[in-house]
């Protein structure tokens, strides 16, 4: 699926961008419901990045990995940041 998705196609699925219908509705309910409750609720994102040029970046601090990382991070309520296979190579 991420070989054919773009942001065009999440775009149409909004507010929760979910490029698929039935998980896309389930979404929504959700969110409504901790709404509702006066509640919140926590959720993933996935960025995908095609025909970048390696070696992007400095090549110890400023890498290209770090600068994404730093800019995630730094958004409110953030816990946590994973490329690649992330926490599930571990």
């Amino acid at each position: 699926m991420i070989e054919a998705i773009d942001r065009e196609t999440v775009d149409s699925f909004a507010p929760v961008r979910c490029p698929n219908e039935e998980a896309s509705k389930r979404m929504e309910k959700l969110v409504a419901d901790f709404r509702d409750r006066h509640d919140s609720i926590g959720g993933t994102v996935t960025c995908v990045i095609w025909n970048c040029p390696s070696g992007l970046g400095e090549p110890c601090f400023d890498k290209l990995e770090a600068m994404l990382a730093h800019a995630m991070l730094s958004i409110p309520a953030t816990k946590a940041f994973e490329i690649g296979s992330g926490f599930g190579g571990c």
